[in-house]
C-alpha cells in the first residue's frame, strides 16, 4: 500500500550490483531498501529489506525492527510509517514451499534458503521479506548468482511498511540486536525516491541503498528483487620491490571474502615478492564454478637498481656542460648544476665555484640513491677590458682584463707583465694584443687597438677682406673639422663671410676631433669698406645734355681713388647726355665700392609753350606783312575762324602753317576790321581759347 510521506527506516540492505563482501565489524549492515514494492495493492506484503550479518553468527529471533515517521522519534516495534506494528519473525521453514517456488525460476547459480537452526551466519547476507503472505511472481529472481538466507515477517500487515514518493520528508529504519544491545540505523527522503527513468517520482521498484556508514543512493530497478552477486574484486597492491616484504593480499579485497589466490610467489593469501621480477599474475577466484568468480591482477616487481656514480673530475667554472653517468641507467639526478635531471647534465657555470653534492636516486618500489662531491674550480677571466683608440702621441699606459696575473703580447707591447702599451712604439696601424693566464683553469683573449695617427689642422692663411667682398670658403691641412668663429656661417665647409663678421680683427677656430684631433686658430681682417652715396642732376630740357652726377664718400680708409665710366678722376662730372653712370671708389686698403647712377633726358621743351596772332596786315604784294599767320611755340593744334563785322566766316585754318592772304571767295577782301577766334592745345595738354581783332589794310 502507497503512503503520501516520506519514511525513514533503521535497516540496512544490499541491492543488485552493488556488494560489500567484507564482513562488518558491528553486529550487522543494513545494505537496501525497496520502498516501493510491486504487487499494485500487496504491496505492504511485498516490500524487502537486506543486510549482512557483522562478525558473529546472529539469530533472527534476536533482531527486532523499530521505525520513525517524520518526527524522527524511533518507535520501538514499530516500521517506518508508524501505522505498522513489527509483527515478529515466521518459523523458519514455514515458507519452504513458495521459497522452493522462486529458487525454480533461477536461470543462475543462485539460491534462496531459510535459515533452518534460526541463525544467519557471520558475514552471510539475509533477505528480510515483510509478510509470508508476500507474490513470489511480484519479483524476478532469476539472475541471482549468490547464496542468500531469507527470512519473512508474520502475516497480519497488509499496508506498506514504508512512505513512497512524496513532499519532503525524512523516515528512520533501525535493526536492534535484543543481546549486543547493538543495531544499525538508516534513513531516507521520500521525496528524492526515483522512477525506473531515474527521474524523482513515485514508481514501483524505487528503493535506497546504503553504505555500510548509512550514505544512501536512490534508485529504480523496477521489479528486480534486490540481492548481492558474488564478486571477486580486488585492488592491486601496486609496484613492489624485489627486497620487499611479504604482503597479505586479503587486505586488498573489495569483493567477497573466502576465495582463493593462486599465482607465483602466493601461499594462501601472501604474496612474496623475493626473487621475482617483471609483471606477476596473481588471481583470486570465489564461489564454485560455473558460477565462480575470477579477478586477475599484474603485480609488478621491480629489481633494486646499482645507483653507485661514476667518479668525476674536478671541472672549471667555463667548462662545457656534460652528462654524469652512473652503474645503472634511469635514475634522476639532482644538486646544484644539474639542469636535466633525466640525463644528469651537470653544468659546471650553473653551479658555479666550490664542491656540489650530486644525488643519483632511483624512486618508486626500489628506492635507491647515490651521492658524489663534485669540485668545480672557478676560470680565470681573460676578457680584456675595451682600450683604445689611441693616439700617435699619446702616452704608454697599461692595459686591463677581468682577472689579473697573465702575461701581455703584441706590437706595442713594452711591458709584458703590466700590459703596458705604447702607440707610438706600435706607430699607426691595427693590432692584435693576446693577454694569457696560465693553470688548469687558465684563459687567452685577444684584443684588437687601434692606433691612429695625429690629425693636422693647420689653418691655410686667409685674408684680409673688405667687408662688402662675397663669402669665402677657408681651408686647412685636412678636411673632416669644424670651423667656428665670428663669420662663419658653415661650420662644416669653413664659410667665412666678411660682412657678417663685420669690421675689425676676428678669431677663426677650426678643430677636428677625436682622440688624434687637432686644432688651429688664426687672425682674420676684415677692412670697413667706404660707403657712397652718388647723387645727380637730369637734364633740363630736352636735347640740352647739361646732366651733373657726384660722388660722395663715407668710411673706409682714405685717400680715395675715383674713377668714374667717364675716365674722369674727380668727385664730380658735368655737361652729361642722359644714360647711367658708373663711379669706382677704391680706398688706401683696396677696399672697392662702385655705384651708378642714371641721368635721365628731359622731354621738357627748353621754351614757354605760347601763340600770338598778329593784329594787322597788309595784303599788297609788297613782301611785307603779305599774309596772316599764327605765331607760338609748343603747339600741338590750332583752329582758327575769323569773321567780317557781319558775322560771316571769310577764313578758317586747323594747321598753324596754313595763312590767310586776305581774300575771301577768291577775291580781295575788304580792308576793314575783322574778329578771330582761336583755339590752341599747347604739346604739354594745356588749352587756350582767344577772341581779338585782326585789321586788314592795303
Amino acid at each position: 500500500m502507497r503512503f503520501p510521506k516520506l519514511i525513514t527506516l533503521v535497516l540496512v540492505f544490499s541491492f543488485p550490483n552493488i556488494s560489500f563482501s567484507q564482513t562488518p565489524t558491528k553486529v550487522l549492515e543494513i545494505e537496501s531498501i525497496l520502498v516501493d514494492g510491486c504487487a499494485g495493492s500487496d504491496e505492504g506484503r511485498n516490500e524487502m529489506v537486506t543486510f549482512i550479518c557483522g562478525p558473529n553468527n546472529i539469530s533472527i529471533y534476536d533482531i527486532r525492527v523499530d521505525g520513525a515517521g517524520s518526527t524522527g522519534v524511533i518507535t520501538t516495534g514499530n516500521w517506518p510509517n508508524t501505522n505498522n506494528s513489527f509483527l515478529g519473525w515466521a518459523a523458519p521453514g514455514t515458507m519452504a514451499t513458495e521459497v522452493a517456488q522462486i529458487n525454480a525460476t533461477i536461470t543462475n547459480c543462485g539460491y534462496l534458503i531459510e535459515p533452518m537452526d534460526d541463525t544467519i551466519p557471520s558475514g552471510k547476507k539475509c533477505l528480510i521479506i515483510t509478510s509470508t503472505e508476500f507474490s513470489p511472481t511480484a519479483h524476478d529472481f532469476s539472475t541471482l548468482i549468490d547464496t542468500l538466507y531469507v527470512v519473512f515477517q508474520s502475516a497480519g500487515n497488509t499496508q506498506g511498511h514504508f512512505v513512497n514518493y512524496g513532499t519532503s520528508s525524512e523516515r528512520t529504519l533501525r535493526l536492534y540486536h535484543l543481546i549486543s544491545f547493538e543495531s544499525d540505523t538508516v534513513i531516507y527522503d521520500r521525496s528524492l525516491l526515483v522512477n525506473q527513468l531515474g527521474n524523482p517520482g513515485g514508481q514501483d521498484g524505487a528503493g535506497v541503498r546504503y553504505t555500510w556508514p548509512g550514505v544512501p543512493t536512490y534508485y529504480n530497478d523496477g521489479c528486480q528483487a534486490p540481492y548481492v552477486a558474488v564478486s571477486a574484486a580486488w585492488t592491486n597492491p601496486g609496484t613492489m620491490c624485489q627486497t620487499d616484504a611479504p604482503i597479505d593480499l586479503s587486505l586488498f579485497i573489495t569483493g567477497s571474502t573466502g576465495g582463493t589466490w593462486t599465482g607465483t610467489g602466493v601461499t594462501g593469501s601472501t604474496f612474496d615478492p623475493s626473487g621475482l621480477s617483471g609483471n606477476i599474475s596473481v588471481s583470486y577466484i570465489v564461489g564454485v564454478d560455473p558460477c565462480a568468480d575470477t579477478v586477475m591482477h599484474d603485480i609488478i616487481v621491480e629489481v633494486p637498481a646499482n645507483a653507485t656514480i661514476t667518479p668525476a673530475a674536478p671541472f672549471c667554472s667555463s667548462d662545457p656542460a656534460l652528462n654524469l653517468s652512473a652503474v645503472d641507467p634511469g635514475g634522476v639526478w639532482s644538486g646544484n648544476g644539474i639542469t636535466s635531471p633525466s640525463l644528469g647534465t651537470f653544468d659546471p657555470a650553473t653551479a658555479g665555484a666550490g664542491t656540489h653534492t650530486i644525488m643519483y636516486t632511483f624512486n618508486g618500489a626500489c628506492y635507491s640513491a647515490d651521492t658524489i662531491s663534485i669540485e668545480v674550480i672557478l676560470s680565470a677571466d681573460a676578457t680584456i677590458l675595451p682600450a683604445g683608440p689611441f693616439c700617435i702621441l699619446d702616452a704608454p699606459t697599461n692595459l686591463s682584463a677581468v682577472d689579473n696575473g697573465g702575461i701581455w703580447s703584441g706590437t706595442g707591447i713594452t711591458d709584458p707583465n703590466n700590459g703596458t702599451f705604447d702607440p707610438g712604439t706600435a706607430g699607426a696601424g691595427t693590432y692584435t694584443v693576446t693577454y694569457g693566464i696560465a693553470g688548469q683553469c687558465g684563459d687567452t683573449a685577444t684584443t684588437v687597438i687601434t692606433v691612429d695617427p695625429q690629425a693636422d689642422a693647420t689653418i691655410t692663411p686667409a685674408g684680409p677682406y673688405c667687408d662688402n667682398v662675397a663669402a669665402v670658403t677657408l681651408t686647412a691641412a685636412e678636411t673632416g673639422g669644424t670651423w667656428s668663429g665670428t663669420g662663419i656661417t658653415n661650420s662644416t665647409s669653413g664659410t667665412f663671410n666678411p660682412s657678417t663678421a663685420g669690421s675689425g680683427l676676428h678669431e677663426i677656430i677650426y678643430t677636428i676631433s677625436g682622440s688624434c684631433g687637432d686644432a688651429d686658430t688664426i687672425e682674420i681682417r676684415v677692412w670697413e669698406s667706404p660707403d657712397i652715396v652718388v647723387s645727380g642732376i637730369n637734364e633740363s630740357c630736352i636735347d640740352e645734355n647739361d646732366g651733373m652726377a657726384w660722388v660722395e664718400i663715407i668710411g673706409g680708409t682714405s685717400p680715395y681713388t675715383i674713377l668714374w665710366q667717364t675716365g674722369a678722376g674727380t668727385d664730380s662730372i658735368s655737361d652729361l647726355s642722359p644714360g647711367i653712370y658708373g663711379v669706382l671708389i677704391t680706398d688706401a686698403n683696396s677696399c672697392i665700392t662702385t655705384d651708378s647712377i642714371m641721368i635721365y633726358g628731359s622731354s621738357d621743351p627748353c621754351y614757354t609753350p605760347h601763340v600770338y596772332v598778329p593784329n594787322i596786315f597788309s595784303p599788297n604784294d609788297d613782301g611785307n606783312n603779305d599774309v596772316l599767320l599764327v605765331h607760338g611755340l609748343g603747339i600741338e593744334s590750332i583752329k582758327l575762324l575769323i569773321y567780317d563785322r557781319w558775322g560771316e566766316k571769310v577764313f578758317e585754318s586747323n594747321s598753324i602753317d596754313y595763312d590767310w592772304d586776305g581774300t575771301y571767295n577768291n577775291a580781295p577782301a575788304n580792308p576793314d576790321v575783322y574778329i578771330y577766334h582761336l583755339n590752341v592745345t599747347f604739346e604739354d595738354g594745356n588749352q587756350l581759347e582767344q577772341n581779338g581783332n585782326i585789321t586788314l589794310i592795303r
